[in-house]
């Protein structure tokens, strides 16, 4: 009887906080309609409730000890919900600097709701300080913006419209901080264990490769990995690095291309210093990297499974190739020299160049 009576308050606790959370998310259709018909004060009374009905559920549910995944999903979207519908009625009624606000607030929103829909597969970081900083800012701003139209403060009334812009302003900046904090923690986090950043090929430490990792194949990218783009010349550190490979027990290597045969003079240059074995797939659109085709034949030949194998490149879409193939470990290193294909010069290199800041 007394496990039941337990249950049943536990249940009943627990239905309170999550009512006190679905509250806001009524909160906000109201406030819509409210705001049609110009009746200010009441949308600030119910909006001063929202907010602090955010502050009660959270306390209730740490002290009644009823949190849940559920919860802890729900309360922070539902003050997304109610801070986007003010953020809407501001900018329709009051300045169009709120568009360009809330266009920012939405990027931030979607976001961060995606990722944590997608938190059975992925690992989702905490939530940063400064995320919460940004909640708080953005509560009390959109409060004071509010308080802009009520006639009770109309002598003031500018005052407070550019208080409030300022504060959510400022919010909006936290948000684009948090954003790049979030998902920068958040790639760390899921890239551990099969994605490694170094500065070259001679700087990946095949030794432990092996011996931790269990690698026992190697396969290179051609341009701007083992040689600078459009040559033929590798340098002695790279021939040492791929010497240091094979002492350290990875016998299979060779090299993977989908250049051209009007290109393959350059590539067996390559390999015949490096006494590498070629793995090229005609050069077709459906082929082209990311396909990971030429990191399956590759191991096919090497007969060895992508537990076994490792992936090194300079490029993006090197690394989702070996990703795609499904390959132990993948090198993600800088690229030899200065020049490159125009294209990825003018358009790959610079978004490369930010994913890469993200994940360092």
């Amino acid at each position: 009887m007394l496990l039941a009576y337990t249950s049943s308050m536990s249940k009943a606790k627990y239905a309170i906080v999550m009512g006190i959370t679905a509250l806001r998310v009524v909160l906000a259709p109201a406030v819509l309609v409210l705001a049609t018909r110009g009746m200010w004060g009441l949308i600030l009374g119910l909006v001063v409730l929202g907010f602090l009905s955010d502050f009660v559920d959270g306390w209730l549910a740490r002290y009644w000890k009823v949190t849940s995944p559920l919860g802890a999903f729900l309360d922070p979207l539902a003050d997304k919900i109610i801070c986007l519908s003010l953020l809407v009625v501001l900018a329709i009624y009051q300045t169009s600097w709120y568009w360009t606000l809330l266009t920012v607030f939405v990027i931030y929103d979607v976001t961060t709701v995606s990722m944590r829909l997608l938190s059975s597969r992925l690992r989702i970081p905490p939530t940063s300080w400064i995320a919460k900083v940004k909640t708080a800012l953005l509560m009390i701003g959109l409060t004071v913006a509010l308080m802009s139209r009520t006639g009770s403060v109309s002598p003031y009334g500018m005052v407070f419209w550019v208080l409030g812009l300022a504060i959510v302003a400022v919010a909006a900046g936290a948000a684009v901080a948090s954003l790049g904090m979030y998902l920068r923690r958040l790639f760390q986090l899921n890239i551990e264990g099969w994605l490694e950043l170094t500065p070259a090929v001679t700087d990946i430490n095949f030794r432990a490769w092996h011996d931790e990792f269990g690698i026992r194949a190697v396969l290179f990218d051609v341009d701007g990995t083992l040689a600078p783009w459009g040559s033929a010349h590798v340098s002695t550190d790279v021939v040492e690095a791929v010497e240091k490979a094979r002492s350290a027990g990875i016998t299979n290597i060779g090299l993977v291309s989908n250049m051209s045969a009007r290109q393959m003079g350059r590539i067996e240059a390559i390999a015949r210093t490096l006494k590498l074995k070629i793995y090229r797939i005609p050069s077709k659109i459906h082929e082209r990297k990311p396909s990971p085709a030429m990191v399956h034949a590759a191991m096919k030949d090497m007969r060895v499974e992508g537990s076994g194998c490792a992936f090194i490149g300079d490029k993006l879409v090197d690394v989702v190739a070996g990703k795609r193939a499904g390959v132990r470990r993948i090198a993600w290193v800088n690229r030899l020299g200065t020049e490159d294909h125009p294209i990825d010069k003018m358009l790959y290199r610079p978004i490369e160049y930010i994913f890469k800041r993200m994940l360092a």
